[in-house]
């Protein structure tokens, strides 16, 4: 099992994105998309494991699979929903120039709960410094007391984000959704 290292903010990291977001716009063009940075890298001064999540943000489900297709010709394999209904999720299959380190990739509807759930997440930790420094040392802390156990490293952060998603308005019903497609994982 890999040990879950969290580390100190890295200023390159929106750089990475954006080369990222280059090379899959330029490998998706023509079709409707939005590609947004989202998860803790996304987040300036705040520890993150060092992976970027990288959300595709499509209209409608026909873009959906034009980009799922796009995706796999490009080197990646599509994996699924993995529980999250309107977020698809990807591995790479090979080395793509621009996009060798570690990353998460999904595509979504606009709309779907697993796309607002990381827009939202996201901007609220960007907007609010007392609680993005919060989630900082809880996720230090976790990462040292479950290093190597993802499951509860995730289970740890659980009561966290759903409370500040129910800032957001989300309502207990999707908070449910959410809670248990993390437990899937």
């Amino acid at each position: 099992m890999k040990k879950i290292i969290v580390k100190d903010y890295n200023n390159e990291w929106p750089d990475l994105f954006n080369r990222s977001k280059s090379i899959l716009l330029t490998h998706l063009s023509p079709l409707d998309v939005d590609i947004q940075h989202v998860g803790s890298t996304s987040v300036p001064g705040l520890p993150s494991k060092p992976i970027l999540d990288i959300d595709i943000i499509v209209p409608d489900e026909s873009v959906l699979l034009d980009t799922i297709k796009s995706l796999e010709g490009l080197g990646y394999v599509h994996v699924g929903n993995l529980g999250v209904e309107g977020r698809e999720t990807f591995r790479q299959t090979k080395s793509i120039e621009g996009l060798e380190y570690p990353h998460h990739l999904y595509a979504g509807l606009r709309n779907s709960l697993g796309i607002r759930n990381h827009i939202l997440f996201r901007d609220y930790l960007r907007n609010n410094l007392t609680k993005r420094n919060e989630y900082g040392i809880l996720k230090m802390e976790l990462a040292q007391l479950y290093e190597n156990d993802i499951d509860l490293y995730i289970d740890g952060k659980t009561k966290f984000i759903t409370n500040i998603l129910l800032d957001c308005d989300m309502n207990h019903i999707e908070l449910s959704k959410i809670i248990d497609s993390n437990k899937k994982k």
